[in-house]
């Protein structure tokens, strides 16, 4: 682990959409109880698809037609995501205060997520994140073709927010694969959000550990050297 970051040496902040910036789960536990409804399909299913195939859609989708026999297809299921899913994102006023915050701070902010660009700038509009990121530097997979963590797309993020020494950028998201794994890889300090789960030896180690996106704010805005200790 590494000391807190310090803000003169590193001003870029980039974070993930899901599970991160947004609460997806609250969005997805109200999109499963609509599918689940609409489609006569146990709500557990829905979510246990969810799980099992990580935001890849279009194996959601094929997986429950499959399963349960629904007649629909993927394309109708998908269209009716991307409609229903920004408008179930909350709100959370805590951090539209975190990134106006770091704004305020000096600090350069970035988005850099998987997924279908027009759900992720629409859950963002939606929850009324959009306005603190510019649009150049909002960085989706789905534009570019690499996924995390494919360095190709931290490369992309990192131009966007014109970061010349990859050190001096923060990636804060929940993924150890995806964002501490490829951060690390490209370069990036890395700040793990965990949801209460543990590190293990043999998972990707990041700089540091916090529960929730908000909890990153201390470590950000102070030049301190701050140890954050990881979960046993």
């Amino acid at each position: 682990m590494s000391p807190a970051f310090s803000a003169p040496h590193a001003l870029t902040a980039i974070f993930d959409i899901d599970y991160c910036l947004i609460d997806t789960s609250r969005a997805i536990a109200a999109y499963a109880q609509w599918f689940a409804a609409t489609y006569s399909v146990p709500v557990e299913a829905v979510k246990a698809a969810d799980r099992l195939h990580d935001g890849q859609r279009h194996a959601f989708f094929a997986d429950l037609k499959k399963r349960h026999r629904i007649k629909d297809p993927i394309t109708k299921m998908y269209a009716d995501y991307c409609r229903r899913m920004p408008r179930l994102t909350p709100v959370r006023p805590e951090v539209c205060r975190m990134v106006r915050d770091l704004s305020d701070a000096g600090w350069r902010l970035a988005v850099l997520s998987n997924g279908c660009p027009d759900v992720q700038r629409a859950k963002l509009r939606h929850s009324g994140l959009l306005r603190y990121f510019p649009p150049h530097r909002i960085v989706l997979s789905g534009e570019w073709g690499p996924r995390k963590p494919d360095r190709a797309l931290f490369d992309v993020a990192l131009d966007a927010a014109d970061v010349s020494d990859p050190s001096t950028a923060v990636m804060v998201g929940d993924s150890l694969g995806d964002d501490v794994a490829g951060g690390t890889a490209a370069g990036l300090r890395t700040i793990w959000v965990a949801h209460g789960r543990r590190l293990r030896d043999d998972d990707p180690q990041p700089d540091h550990v916090v529960q929730t996106v908000t909890d990153a704010v201390p470590l950000l805005l102070t030049a301190n050297d701050l140890l954050v200790p990881v979960p046993a």
